[in-house]
């Protein structure tokens, strides 16, 4: 990235875009350092399933400390392995944290390495004035508070990896152009949903298109945080370049939006060209995604602007199948408003029927027999949904398909007719052998 086409920044500005290269770019090495370490790269998904780990990760999951993008990235769809150089430096943090036990702080550490030297005070250093900068008013910073920084985060980053100091004071006092290429200070401050900040890194000539290294681009942070004026700016910057672009798990600002929930969002990425048929790498779609986290007035949008109810993802499920997965009734009205097909099944030949009787989902079923779901239906096994009923072992369930699943009751029919007609043979048999 070269600033020769925008205007000279002050002294001010430019502290401001090297503190943005040393926290959010040099940094981020310096934690994958400590990271790798602590978690070896060749086994990260070993260690990550886990059972405790694993319960860790969940419940940090719940809570939403790791979002949905980061807990692709530590569980890559199709089995891939999980990577380091894929985490960002916020997951990092988090799994050192929680999984590694090094004391990490969220407030400002008092910093005197003379003193205490640790990893976790290091760690604790950057995580701090990564958010004090995201969260400034401006883009501007004097020369005493960049020294106090820039002293504080170098100390900090050459504790955690000593061969950065080169990196460090070349930043400091090299030519600010040569260290932007790759910089994802944007992606930092979008994701944050600090405006004048994002406006003062585009102004400075950052490019608003660029990818980290899960494919992302600033419009895809932005679009799952439910910053909708940074969207605004980012579209109005050159960012519809990338509206129907996936990250490594396929996954388009789009997708990010409707399954958070960003009604505003999904407009106004529909109304800038974002493709609402597109998938994801499980080829699910917008609406899937909407359907599964039950926000009814993202999928009414979505079916508004051509959402097909009845799309199906890589295993075949329709939203129909989501929501009797979930036990998410009020959605599966909505849609069967719409006209879901409540009897399509998926590859394996499971209707959502089947899938509501297999979780014991007894409203779904109660919902999904009074729309003459097919009971008798069978799947790739010859199995019907009693089947699946009784493996749960849900009494209410299977007492109300027993009433209406007669393939049983057929199938020992036939039973009965086969030996009987076999008997008939055998009998038939001896009579002519002795008469």
């Amino acid at each position: 990235m070269t600033t020769a086409s925008k205007h000279l920044p002050s002294k001010e500005v430019n502290n401001f875009l090297r503190l943005c290269n040393v926290l959010f770019n040099l940094s981020s090495s310096a934690i994958r350092f400590i990271f790798d370490h602590e978690f070896c790269p060749e086994t990260l998904k070993k260690v990550f399933s886990k059972k405790n780990n694993r319960d860790i990760l969940d419940r940090l999951r719940t809570k939403k400390t790791i979002s949905g993008p980061q807990w692709e990235s530590l569980f890559p769809i199709g089995g891939l392995e999980v990577q380091s150089s894929k985490l960002d430096i916020t997951l990092m943090i988090c799994l050192l944290r929680n999984l590694a036990d090094i004391d990490v702080f969220d407030s400002q550490p008092q910093i005197n390495y003379k003193i205490d030297s640790s990893i976790g005070t290091a760690i604790s250093t950057i995580k701090f004035y990564r958010n004090k900068l995201s969260h400034m008013d401006n883009g501007s910073v004097s020369d005493l508070t960049f020294n106090e920084i820039f002293d504080a985060v170098n100390m900090a980053i050459i504790k955690l990896n000593p061969s950065l100091w080169t990196e460090c004071e070349s930043i400091r006092h090299g030519p600010l152009d040569e260290h932007f290429e790759n910089c994802t200070a944007l992606h930092e401050i979008c994701r944050d949903g600090n405006l004048e900040l994002a406006k003062v890194l585009i102004q400075q000539g950052f490019p608003v298109n660029e990818y980290n290294d899960l494919r992302k681009t600033p419009l895809h942070s932005a679009s799952h945080e439910g910053h909708k004026d940074i969207v605004e700016l980012l579209l109005s910057h050159g960012a519809t370049a990338v509206v129907n672009k996936g990250t490594i798990s396929g996954s388009t600002p789009l997708h990010f939006a409707s399954r958070q929930g960003h009604k505003e969002i999904v407009q106004l990425l529909l109304q800038h060209g974002a493709d609402i048929h597109q998938g994801n790498n499980n080829q699910s779609k917008p609406i899937h995604l909407a359907t599964h986290e039950n926000h009814i007035n993202i999928v009414k949008v979505l079916i508004e602007n051509g959402a097909n109810v009845n799309d199906i993802n890589k295993n075949g499920s329709t939203p129909m199948h989501l929501v009797s997965f979930k036990n998410l009734t009020e959605m599966a009205e909505f849609l069967i408003k719409n006209g879901a097909d409540i009897n399509r099944p998926k590859l394996d030949k499971r209707t959502p029927l089947h899938v509501a009787c297999t979780y014991g989902n007894f409203e779904m079923v109660s919902l999904l027999v009074r729309h003459q779901a097919l009971v008798e239906q069978r799947d790739n096994d010859g199995r019907t949904p009693l089947f699946y009923a009784k493996d749960n072992g849900n009494r209410e369930i299977i007492s109300m398909l027993r009433t209406l699943d007669h393939s049983v009751e057929n199938d020992q029919k036939a039973f009965y007719m086969f030996m009987l007609f076999s008997c008939v043979i055998i009998i038939c048999g001896v009579l002519k052998r002795y008469v």
